[in-house]
C-alpha cells in the first residue's frame, strides 16, 4: 500500500488546508488519515483515489 502525505495531496489536486480536511475527515466526508508517528499523519492512496473518483462521479450525476 503507498501512502500519501499531505504536499502529495496537493499534487492529485486535492487543495484543502489542513484543518478543511480534518473537519471533513472528521464529518465522514474525506477519508480519515493514518499515524505514521507523533506528528505524521498519511492518507492511503487507494483510498484517495476512490475519494476522487467518488467526487467526479457526484459531479457527473449531478450535471444529468
Amino acid at each position: 500500500m503507498r501512502v500519501l502525505l499531505f504536499n502529495e495531496l496537493r499534487k492529485k489536486g486535492i487543495p484543502f488546508t489542513k484543518t478543511h480536511l480534518w473537519r471533513l475527515a472528521r464529518d465522514g466526508n474525506f477519508p480519515k488519515p493514518m499515524k505514521l508517528g507523533n506528528r505524521t499523519n498519511a492518507w492511503s492512496e487507494e483510498d484517495i483515489d476512490a475519494w476522487l473518483k467518488e467526487q467526479h462521479q457526484k459531479r457527473d450525476r449531478g450535471a444529468a
